[in-house]
């Protein structure tokens, strides 16, 4: 889903979505601790 077609969908947000993308290249524990990490230091919606 694009940033679009989500704010299409909810016109009434008025908090837009800010994303972060990052290359896990392919390790998924890593990408969980990223996240896990980000969200001790950022409120994440």
């Amino acid at each position: 889903m694009a940033l679009s077609d989500f704010y299409q969908t909810h016109p009434h947000y008025k908090t837009r979505l800010l994303l972060h993308p990052t290359d896990s290249k392919g390790d998924v524990v890593q990408a969980a601790a990223f996240v896990y990490i980000k969200s001790e230091t950022e409120i994440l919606f």
